[in-house]
């Protein structure tokens, strides 16, 4: 399958305003972003915005509907049904990939995810996506708490280490 059409949401974030960058500086990409209504984020030229209210639903549905790939990277602190909203419309329009809001260490390592609270909770969303059957996950693990250490925030610009479901890889 051909990638073209990304989404992001939490694209001016710590993480997603990297993430977004980066695809932007590749022009291989149709960009969109989904953002609050009441948003004033500024995106680069060249990302369609879609604006919307959050507690709709239909509003995810319709802006999702021909992307090939979902990228989350919300806030610590956004609600944790947001994510689980997002990955329902995702699978309701068929978008091929969907990158959970797991960004840190390996969530699919049995350690890790036991000894590491946060962890702990990031499962679900892998799980749920697998259980909807219409999307693959791809996790990003780039070592835990990165952006809070200078040296790694810096690296993560040039080295991303890619987990992926065994799906993607069949």
């Amino acid at each position: 399958m051909s990638i073209k059409n990304v989404t992001i949401m939490g694209g001016t974030g710590q993480i997603g305003q990297l993430i977004l960058d980066a695809l932007v500086a590749t022009q291989k990409f149709n960009l969109s972003a989904i953002s609050r209504e009441e948003s004033s984020a500024i995106f680069p030229a060249g990302v369609t915005v879609k604006k919307g209210d959050y507690s709709n639903d239909s509003f995810f549905v319709e802006a999702l509907k021909g992307q090939d790939v979902l990228i989350m990277a919300l806030s610590f602190q956004s609600p944790p049904e947001l994510q689980t909203r997002m990955i329902k419309a995702a699978a309701e329009v068929g978008v091929a990939y969907v990158l959970p809001n797991e960004y840190g260490s390996d969530n699919g390592h049995p350690t890790m995810r036991e000894s590491v609270l946060v962890n702990a909770g990031k499962t679900q969303y892998r799980e749920q996506v697998e259980r909807l059957g219409k999307s693959s996950w791809i996790g990003i693990v780039n070592n835990p708490w990165y952006d809070y250490v200078s040296c790694l925030h810096l690296s993560m610009k040039h080295q991303l280490t890619v987990a992926v479901s065994a799906r993607w890889l069949l």
